[in-house]
């Protein structure tokens, strides 16, 4: 077999582009390894000008879902092994213009992926990149033979509308910049909001909580997830303290909630609020057998709504009283304070004067605050933040007052899905807020400086839970990612089945003939497609594509005229396929099963 030599030049330059893509995704070793080898395999055929049949393909198809089986392969790692293992097996026959178009869809697919995929951050730039590589490939592949010019000449009407809107986009959006001072939402350890000027909203999930038929529910009021206590105190930065290991203290309080949590790869451990445990201290986190078709650790997890009752320790930032000498030495911080609290007895109503002053003073809930200096230029100048800078700034105020108090961070919030009652927590969902100790009751009591800011932060994680509020794409959305998972479910179940019953081979071979039997009758439907579909197939090779503005019957005629001794089956092809296009009703019938006869011989031809 033969390929016209730009359209060869494509197809090496595609594999290198699958094998280099190959190592950014988030999949294991050795199933990059198996793409690498069908890559090499596919260069190997098209330098030697001998492509394997279709059935190696084939083979190649179901060897992949081996794969995904036997390596454990889900979410990210499944779309981007299944994507990347597509467009190798691709790449193994000749690439005529029609089947350019799958790989690079396949291309589009594995971009799609790294933008998506939760352990990979990838600059946009790269992807504008990528883009324009693509499509400069698909203008290769399908420019007819009168248009060519130079490479240069026939990239440029490509990538001179797409420099123009990614360029725009980058100055519209700055945020899309490597240059910028933005951060993507999620959970990070410790806290630091002055680092950045602004956050970007990222959708990547962090982890999903599924409850059983039958268990308690939280509401959105309930959907505090912990993952992280943070003692030390450096004004608008806080971190861990030397003392405490984790965030799951002790609590030995009967148990609110049942729920699977299921922790992706790189993400902290972050159960509701609080989880329970044994006198000992010892959690009550159970880990069932490995699912060899998962990549997440799924955790049996009890919690309770009952607050924290761990005391104040003094090792850990003089008893969680300790504040920055520049923010306790500011005089208008002394006077906040002193007009907050000096009337005010119990830890509650503190709380209670604070939420009312952060309400009336003007201050603003905002993911773009620009820089924030400090406590005092948060909450006297530019009054504007997010949920880092309000927590760190009441946490100051407390401890100024006297009450222990300490930062949590982790997420709050969820999306909820009736059907498969699972709680999706996604990177926008982190959140900070504070904790302040009450001697009185013996307990830390909750407090979210966030929720006294913005006015619609609670509603909007009450209509996240609440599916008599949602609009329709919202529903359409909760069940279909119900019936995908449904889907992956039911089909790991049958596999397991088969494969110890009826064994690896046998299934292999009735598939394979099931999907000829398919695609055979699927051909017999839409007889002029398949005929032009083998005659691209048979031109390609013979490296004579067709031009633009000409006609199916001049193109065989100058394919009859190049190659004379392949002069009876491109006469029967355009006989039959004139009678079928442009012939009498009586006899379209008959000459389309000739036509289908003529197109099989077309594909035997070398």
């Amino acid at each position: 077999m033969k390929e016209t030599q730009r359209i060869k030049s494509c197809g090496w330059f595609l594999a290198a582009w699958f094998a280099v893509h190959a190592l950014g995704l988030p999949m294991p070793g050795p199933a990059s390894a198996l793409v690498w080898l069908v890559l090499v395999l596919g260069a190997m055929a098209r330098g030697a000008g001998h492509f394997p049949p279709w059935w190696v393909s084939v083979l190649l198809a179901f060897g992949g879902v081996i794969v995904i089986k036997a390596m454990g392969l889900w979410m990210e790692s499944l779309a981007g092994f299944s994507v990347l293992w597509a467009g190798a097996i691709l790449l193994l026959s000749p690439l005529t213009p029609r089947r350019s178009l799958w790989v690079l869809l396949c291309a589009l697919l594995v971009l799609t992926t790294l933008a998506l995929a939760s352990t990979v951050e990838l600059p946009s730039f790269v992807l504008a990149l990528d883009v324009m590589i693509l499509m400069s490939i698909a203008q290769q592949t399908h420019s007819p033979e009168e248009s060519r010019g130079g490479f240069l000449l026939r990239s440029l009407r490509f990538l001179i509308p797409v420099a123009i809107v990614v360029i725009s986009a980058f100055a519209l959006f700055p945020s899309l910049s490597l240059r910028t001072n933005a951060a993507l939402t999620g959970f990070s350890s410790g806290l630091n909001p002055s680092e950045f000027a602004a956050l970007q909203r990222s959708r990547k999930i962090a982890f999903v909580a599924t409850f059983p038929e039958g268990a308690s529910l939280p509401k959105a009021g309930d959907l505090f997830w912990r993952a992280e206590i943070l003692e030390v105190n450096q004004g608008l930065r806080w971190s861990r303290g030397p003392v405490r290991d984790n965030v799951l203290i002790p609590n030995t309080q009967p148990a609110t909630w049942h729920y699977t949590l299921g922790i992706r790869p790189g993400r902290p451990v972050a159960p509701l609020d609080l989880p329970v445990t044994r006198p000992d201290g010892t959690l009550l986190f159970t880990v069932p057998p490995e699912d060899s078709f998962s990549d997440e650790t799924l955790w049996n997890v009890s919690s309770s709504a009952s607050p924290a009752m761990d005391p104040p320790d003094s090792k850990v930032s003089r008893g969680n009283l300790a504040v920055p000498s520049e923010v306790a030495s500011n005089k208008q911080l002394q006077i906040l304070v002193h007009t907050l609290f000096s009337n005010q007895s119990g830890v509650s109503n503190h709380l209670k004067s604070l939420g009312s002053w952060l309400k009336k003073s003007g201050m603003v809930y905002t993911t773009r605050p620009g820089r924030v200096r400090g406590i005092s230029d948060l909450l006297f100048e530019s009054k504007k933040g997010f949920c880092e800078h309000y927590a760190a700034a009441g946490a100051n105020l407390l401890r100024m007052a006297g009450i222990p108090t300490r930062v949590v961070s982790g997420y709050r919030g969820g999306q909820w899905n009736p059907w498969s009652r699972t709680i999706t927590v996604r990177d926008y969902h982190a959140h900070a807020w504070l904790e302040a100790w009450d001697p009185a009751t013996g307990h830390w009591i909750r407090f979210d400086p966030t929720s006294q800011v913005s006015a619609g932060f609670e509603p909007g994680l009450q209509r996240e839970v609440d599916p008599s509020s949602w609009p329709w794409h919202q529903w359409v959305a909760a069940y279909t990612a119900n019936a995908l998972t449904s889907a992956s479910k039911r089909f790991s179940a049958v596999w397991d089945f088969l494969v110890p019953h009826l064994g690896l081979p046998l299934i292999l071979v009735v598939v394979t003939i099931l999907l000829w039997l398919a695609g055979k009758k699927l051909s017999s439907r839409n007889p002029v497609t398949g005929a032009l579909s083998a005659l691209e197939t048979y031109a390609t090779q013979k490296s004579l594509p067709r031009n633009a503005g000409e006609s199916v019957l001049s193109w065989i005629k100058r394919l009859r005229a190049s190659f004379p001794k392949d002069a009876e089956p491109l006469d029967g092809f355009a006989t039959n396929y004139e009678r079928v296009v442009f012939g009498r009703p009586d006899a379209s019938d008959r000459s389309q099963v000739h036509l289908i006869a003529a197109s099989k011989l077309l594909r035997k031809i070398n």
